[in-house]
């Protein structure tokens, strides 16, 4: 097969640069577009986060207890960091290091936590890990 000259390269990539953002090798930087939309970070070239940070009320103390407890068995190797803060009774707001939210009490206008097993899917989904020992 024979190999494209210099000229026939720098062709090809004046075309591929030329391709309007509407067609198939515009959809790359479509999807690239939508994926920096997302609450992470979505940069794939950083590490997966390694602390979860929980602000609560003070009449919350127990409740982070336990679900630090919850959090640090089920994903071996994270630590979760708790602030107690002024504000409602109830507060209580799941984050990760970065800031990303994970559950807000408040903002979903909750009485209690949800289930473990759905506030474990969502730090999944937000990128969190059994840390590799």
């Amino acid at each position: 097969m024979a190999s494209a000259g210099p000229l026939q390269a720098a062709s090809a990539a004046q075309q591929l640069a030329a391709v309007p953002w509407g067609t198939a090798a515009g959809a790359v930087s479509t999807v690239q577009s939508r994926w920096s939309h997302c609450s992470c970070s979505g940069d794939l070239s950083l590490p997966p986060p390694q602390k979860v940070l929980v602000e609560y009320a003070p009449a919350e103390v127990d409740t982070f207890i336990a679900f630090a407890d919850a959090v640090e068995e089920e994903f071996e190797g994270i630590m979760v960091d708790g602030v107690e803060v002024d504000g409602p009774s109830h507060a209580f707001d799941i984050k990760l290091e970065d800031g990303q939210l994970v559950f807000s009490r408040d903002a979903e206008a909750s009485s209690g936590l949800p289930e473990y097993s759905d506030l474990f899917a969502r730090l999944r989904l937000a990128g969190v890990q059994p840390a590799a020992m």
